[in-house]
């Protein structure tokens, strides 16, 4: 059995390893926007961050918890990307559960600002004064219904919703964020789709969520998979709003 004092020489070690192999994580994020100079394609990679989440849910073990896995690959991967372009997020946290999901996504790395309501969040995406917005997901109350902003944007500037907080489900949380950008989601091998819909049969390609009116009917539909069209398009100017990785509850 080893002494005290061997297992903390052990910690020790394994605290140098950690370091170096942290920093040199963060020099491969500096290294990987070198080589992207002048190249298109967005910074943010959801898909890819999901795969890279699933993968340590599948392999870890206990002690180590879930939560904390989320916690210490978030701090990690938005040092990482801040290497490559400096990240300002917006959030409308009507509930404090919100903000600290929030502040989990967005790491110490990134710069976080709250605004008082949905919709200026969604013009500061679509503005480009911040790169990502945090939102209520958009079950979670109707009083604060931000979607149907999306329609209102020209098409080719605005957002759309990339990921779903938080990946990681706790039991009896029922707290739901959606994130916003500037750019396509990417796939990653779970998905779900979100499209808006004007049609009376709109739950014909999945299940309706909400509903709104301005003249005609817009029904906001998810069904699952990657899609790049609703699966019964018909005639009508249906709008895919984004998707999402489904969370996991390991």
């Amino acid at each position: 059995m080893a002494t005290l004092d061997q297992l903390r020489r052990e910690i020790d070690g394994i605290d140098v390893a950690l370091h170096d192999l942290l920093i040199r994580r963060v020099e491969i994020g500096h290294e990987v926007a070198q080589a992207k100079a002048g190249a298109s394609g967005p910074n943010l990679r959801p898909g890819r961050e999901a795969q890279v989440m699933r993968q340590l849910a599948t392999r870890n073990r206990d002690p180590l918890s879930p939560k904390s896995i989320a916690r210490i690959w978030r701090e990690i991967l938005s040092a990482n990307l801040n290497q490559q372009v400096s990240i300002t997020a917006a959030v409308f946290a009507p509930e404090p559960a919100i903000h600290e999901l929030a502040h989990e996504y967005c790491g110490t790395a990134s710069s976080l600002i709250s605004l008082s309501n949905a919709a200026a969040v969604v013009d500061a995406v679509t503005s480009g004064s911040a790169q990502i917005g945090i939102l209520p997901g958009i079950e979670s109350g109707k009083t604060w219904r931000w979607w149907p902003r999306f329609l209102e944007t020209a098409s080719g500037s605005q957002p759309r919703i990339i990921a779903r907080l938080p990946f990681f489900i706790s039991p009896g949380k029922a707290v739901d964020v959606l994130i916003i950008a500037p750019q396509e989601p990417e796939p990653s091998g779970d998905d779900r789709t979100l499209f808006a819909i004007p049609r009376e049969d709109a739950a014909s390609n999945g299940r309706v969520i909400d509903s709104w009116e301005n003249g005609k009917t817009w029904h906001l539909v998810e069904v699952d998979g990657f899609a790049e069209h609703p699966e019964h398009p018909g005639d009508d100017n249906w709008l895919r709003l984004g998707a999402y990785a489904i969370p996991i509850a390991p």
